[in-house]
């Protein structure tokens, strides 16, 4: 029956999109006002409240349905690159803190699309695509998908999300970084380039856009290190 298929809808997408239902046999007027004669009938509507939604012109399964559904979601997640990540991480840093999802799939997974648009105010939310081989093996990530928190973007380490994929779980470690303020920076005029910090971003990852200074980099042997301090 197509009652248990809908039903069925609603579990999967709740907390993400909502489903209701109407009764045209007792809401007559109401369903004559968005031009429904004939039922079942499904309307997807967007954020928009002028909307007056959009006839669902596919088969009436859960998937079909749900494909459509989310296909009219917000999203207010970027991609992120090799090429821009830094200026990922420079957005609004020192107000949010920033959320990235590394994925295999090309289309962006309709819970964290949902999370993006509810935590828009307070989390910056970003995607590293499986094909970013560079960016995927500096945070170390062997398995699609993961969610990681970035604590310390510079050297590509955050606090990585060890939960279901469900909404309820990802709201609740999310909700952490989203009421909390992001750890301040601290500009220093002398930084050691270890072999690590090289490895993962080179010099432009302590000489970037954050300083207006010249970059002056000092080779030593190690021990003539503490005089230059």
């Amino acid at each position: 029956m197509f009652k248990d298929e809908y039903v069925s809808i609603s579990e999967k997408l709740y907390g993400i999109i909502k489903v209701g239902a109407v009764d045209c046999l007792k809401e007559e007027e109401l369903c004559e006002e968005f031009s429904v004669y004939n039922v079942p009938t499904i309307l997807i509507f967007s954020e928009n409240f002028t909307d007056d939604g959009d006839k669902h012109e596919g088969a009436m399964t859960a998937n079909s349905i749900m494909n459509a559904a989310t296909k009219k979601m917000q999203s207010f997640v970027s991609v992120v690159t090799e090429s821009n990540y830094e200026s990922f991480v420079e957005r609004d840093r020192n107000t949010k803190h920033k959320i990235i999802l590394f994925t295999e799939k090309k289309s962006t997974p309709t819970v964290y699309k949902a999370l993006s648009k509810k935590y828009l105010e307070r989390l910056t939310f970003g995607e590293i695509k499986q094909a970013s081989e560079e960016l995927v093996k500096q945070f170390g990530i062997v398995t699609f998908p993961t969610i990681m928190a970035l604590t310390d973007p510079e050297n590509y380490a955050g606090e990585k999300y060890e939960g279901e994929m469900n909404i309820d779980q990802l709201t609740k470690f999310m909700g952490i970084y989203a009421y909390s303020t992001p750890k301040k920076i601290e500009i220093t005029d002398f930084v050691e380039l270890t072999e690590k910090k090289m490895t993962k971003g080179g010099a432009n990852s302590l000489c970037g856009p954050k300083s207006s200074n010249i970059c002056v980099i000092i080779f030593t042997d190690g021990n003539e290190q503490a005089s230059l301090a």
